[in-house]
């Protein structure tokens, strides 16, 4: 399929947007966040929605393929 526009990523790594709207901010997740991954990979509630399970020492190098 040819390509209709250039491309919004031209090259990787790029630094990524941090999105802020009102009380509501979406940024990369920095490495102190680990924990928390752990923490929501780890809840029943969570596993509902994703099939993928994180060890202790995976979190922070998951975070960074994001």
């Amino acid at each position: 399929m040819p390509a209709l526009v250039p491309p919004v990523v031209t090259a990787l790594p790029a630094e990524q947007p941090v999105l802020v709207a009102d009380d509501l901010t979406l940024r990369t997740w920095p490495d102190a966040a680990a924990p928390a991954l752990l923490a929501v990979y780890a809840d029943p509630a969570g596993q509902r929605w994703h099939c993928e399970y994180l060890d202790r020492d995976e979190p922070a190098g998951y975070a960074e393929q994001w």
